[in-house]
């Protein structure tokens, strides 16, 4: 049977935890992880959704911009929404895991009355969601204050939390 000493234990040991703190250090210097989710051309054009499917007056369309749309917000009696769906995964059960990631960037330009601008990410939830029924996701909100949004904003996914409605 092969003993290894003292010394030879030691300096294992010793080697091991200055490497682990090597580790540690070079975290701040890696380069961060990035997914560019839109544009995807692969996406197609049928991601686009306004009040006007519930009732309601306001409207939705793409520019002559690639990539850019446009919502009309009109007062209705409907609760007035308009935006974009961007499906990760396969747009149903499975999406991604977003969890090696601490940040999302959003480059929306707005205009208009309100004060308030809310981005949601929805979650699929076993138990709970239907596959084919988007409305039934956990959705995960973060209200901006237009004063404070400055395009591109960057913010840290924690800053999303369950809608309260």
């Amino acid at each position: 049977m092969y003993r290894v000493g003292k010394h030879v234990g030691y300096r294992l040991t010793l080697m091991a935890a200055l490497f682990t703190a090597l580790l540690v250090l070079m975290y701040e210097w890696l380069p961060e992880r990035h997914l560019q989710i839109w544009p995807n051309p692969e996406l197609g054009r049928e991601l686009l959704f306004a009040d006007a499917e519930r009732g309601g007056k306001s409207t939705v369309s793409w520019t002559e911009t690639p990539g850019q749309f446009r919502c009309v917000m009109r007062p209705s009696e409907a609760w007035k929404i308009c935006g974009m769906h961007i499906p990760l995964g396969d747009g149903r059960e499975q999406g991604i895991d977003l969890t090696p990631y601490t940040h999302i960037e959003l480059d929306v330009k707005y205009q208009g009355p309100t004060g308030k601008i809310r981005f949601y990410i929805r979650n699929f939830e076993p138990g709970f969601s239907q596959p084919n029924d988007y409305e039934s996701n956990k959705f995960n909100n973060v209200i901006v204050s237009v004063d404070q949004y400055q395009p591109p904003w960057r913010a840290p996914l924690a800053l999303f939390t369950v809608a309260d409605w």
